[in-house]
């Protein structure tokens, strides 16, 4: 059950930083940065890619 809470917590925790930085640096990208942030949810290995780049 642990690793199952953990994945969830994880993924949010590495996707809000991610989502942040962009915003503050270009505002205009926000519409690209919601796409992209609902592709890297619905898509795993793209959660892990960013989280791995992120970490």
């Amino acid at each position: 059950i642990a690793p199952e809470d953990a994945l969830p917590a994880g993924a949010a925790q590495v996707a809000t930083p991610a989502a942040d930085q962009p915003l503050a640096v270009e505002p205009v990208a926000a519409a690209e940065d919601d796409d992209m942030l609902q592709k890297v949810l619905d898509n795993p290995i793209l959660l892990g890619l960013i989280g791995g780049s992120a970490g």
